[in-house]
Parts: structure tokens; sequence; C-alpha cells
């Protein structure tokens, strides 16, 4: 399985909805850029739309961080999307992550058109070409 993009809207520091096309490929694909130009954002999405969490919100509970890991710059809900190149299929595979409440420890998560709550999401064939 290889990733060929991440779209983030209204998620920590990326407001409108950016994408980061990626090389669906083996290998390394470094993400550089300056401080605060969303590297993290990204990572994040795409480490929550796989795994339903992340590693950062693991670490820090706290209070405050819980309430403001919306962007508070963009009224939109929060939403990624991961497109995965998977080994086999003729076609791209969606993972959309969405947050329907002000909980960040619950996700909706859907692929293929099947959604699943508070998990994530899991690859059921393709779509998109």
């Amino acid at each position: 399985m290889f990733l060929d993009s991440i779209s983030v809207g209204g998620f920590r520091g990326i407001g409108r909805k950016a994408r980061l096309p990626l090389t669906a490929k083996r290998g390394v694909t470094p993400v550089v850029g300056r401080n605060g130009s969303g590297k993290a954002s990204f990572a994040e999405g795409a480490e929550t739309a796989l795994t339903g969490r992340t590693a950062r919100l693991d670490k820090q509970r706290g209070e405050a961080w819980r309430r403001h890991w919306r962007n508070l710059h963009d009224g939109a809900d929060p939403k990624v999307e991961v497109r995965l190149a998977v080994a086999g299929a003729p076609r791209l595979s969606t993972l959309t992550c969405t947050w329907p409440g002000d909980d960040v420890t619950a996700p909706r998560s859907s692929s293929g058109g099947r959604a699943t709550a508070g998990g994530p999401a899991r690859t059921s064939g393709g779509s998109g070409p």
C-alpha cells in the first residue's frame, strides 16, 4: 500500500482544504517546508485517517489540546482524505475521516462508501480513477 495524496481541511494548522500530492511508489518521500506550513497537520491527518488516533493526542491528553485541535480560521467541519494505491488494485482507494462534533477522539471514517464510527477506516476496494 502506498500513499498517493493527503487532503486536509479545518484540521490543526490547515484551514481551507489543501492537498499534498505524493508519488505512490516504494521509497522515502521527504516533505519539507517552513515552520507552520502544515507538514505536521498533513502527517497527523493521515495518521488519524489510517489508525483512528494520533501519537500526539496520546501524549497530550490535556483539555486545552482537545478543545483547540480544530483550525480556528476555517468554519468548515474538519475533514481528511487519504488516497492510497493498493498493490494489485486497478484503482486508488480513498479513506475519509470527518468529525461531526468537537471531540477529536471520535472521528467518523469511511472507505468505499461504508462508514464506521470511532475507528480507523479500512480499505474495501477502489474509489475514483
